[in-house]
């Protein structure tokens, strides 16, 4: 049975998923990888889920929680999976200042009875390609900032706080690295940073498996 919402067409009961998050959920730079291989788009044409892109290249979680009630808490999902930390650690912001916008998205997420799952991004070589294209910004600032700091302090305080709260957490860092801990790049698309095909396909895998579809 169908429910006309808008421009929607939704089952009656279908389970809405927000997706809240970067360019790693929403890029539609076809160099990176074709529109129909992203994960985003394989998630948008299964029939069991209405599913929300609400991902902004290059957002950064401040302006999220900004727009989070109008992008996010509107549609009034059953799920929202949250995305984010590229961005942050391209800018260089403090990692307990990501993690507490994050808190503050899944909180909200919590109040209004949306089931908030963390999905920590995969691994990006910030360095070269970042300084290359902001040496301002990069200035002084360590160019190496992903491998040693950012995303691994992230994503651990992303995984004790899903622990202590019973949320959801959702691991796309640890499938993108090499058996030696080093980056995979035959996931990774020309500057290191967005998955390829072969790097969307994972993401879409990891994410059925997560909601409870078949692949």
């Amino acid at each position: 049975m169908y429910q006309f919402n808008g421009s929607l067409l939704t089952y009656i009961g279908k389970r809405k998923v927000s997706f809240m998050g970067d360019s790693i959920t929403w890029n539609t730079n076809t160099e990176i990888a074709p529109i129909a291989a992203k994960w985003m788009t394989l998630i948008q044409g299964r029939i069991e889920i209405t599913a929300y892109n609400q991902g902004i290249s290059g957002q950064q979680t401040s302006t999220m929680v900004q727009n989070f009630a109008t992008t996010v808490l509107a549609y009034k999902p059953d799920i929202c999976f949250l995305e984010e930390a590229c961005n942050d650690a391209l800018w260089w912001r403090d990692g307990n200042g990501t993690m507490a916008n994050i808190k503050n998205m899944a909180e909200q997420c919590l109040s209004h009875n949306i089931r908030p799952i963390i999905m920590c991004p995969t691994p990006g070589y910030y360095g070269a390609y970042w300084g290359e294209q902001n040496p301002t910004v990069a200035s002084g600032k360590n160019l190496d900032w992903e491998g040693a700091n950012y995303m691994p302090l992230v994503r651990t305080l992303e995984k004790q706080y899903c622990a202590e709260k019973g949320i959801t957490f959702v691991d796309l860092f640890t499938p993108f690295l090499n058996e030696d801990g080093t980056q995979n790049l035959d996931l990774f698309a020309a500057d290191k940073l967005h998955p390829n095909t072969a790097g969307n396909a994972v993401i879409y895998n990891i994410v059925c498996g997560v909601l409870g579809l078949h692949v």
